[in-house]
């Protein structure tokens, strides 16, 4: 008896406002099986900013090497990881670097998905989606339809 694959996944959602990006993240977060670890750029920069209203740009930068950090570290112990960042066009290089690393581990698949419009910060093999038009259930099956079909 074979049994199937189960994969990991590594999905990345930015762009727009934090509670659409919030809403598809958990959404896509309760559809996957096994071990997932929910990231958001939002809760660690209240929780760990001193101020956070403030434009604090090293320490939004060093919160994104943290977040690639700890995603890593979660694919490595063999949880799917749902990162829910803004990644604004000054942190793409992170974001390439992140989805990098997560390609190195057998069995991961990242993916990058953007709401809204394409932008010139696009990484490859962005997914691309307008919104979740109040039905953030059907938003994410097309999201993971899209994914398989990459």
């Amino acid at each position: 008896m074979m049994l199937p694959i189960v994969r990991q996944q590594m999905i990345v959602v930015r762009g727009r406002t934090e509670q659409e990006r919030t809403a598809l993240a958990r959404a896509l977060a309760g559809r996957l099986t096994g071990p997932t670890a929910s990231l958001s750029f939002e809760a660690m920069r209240d929780a760990w900013l001193r101020d956070p209203g403030r434009d604090a740009g090293d320490e939004q930068a060093l919160l994104y090497r943290l977040l690639k950090l700890l995603a890593v570290s979660f694919l490595k112990d063999g949880y799917s990881v749902v990162l829910d960042a803004p990644y604004p066009p000054g942190e793409a290089a992170e974001l390439r670097d992140l989805l990098r690393l997560a390609r190195t581990f057998r069995g991961v698949r990242p993916a990058s998905v953007r709401l809204g419009d394409a932008a010139p910060d696009a990484v490859e093999d962005d997914i691309v989606v307008r919104g979740t038009d109040g039905d953030v259930e059907a938003l994410a099956r097309e999201v993971f339809a899209r994914i398989d079909a990459q």
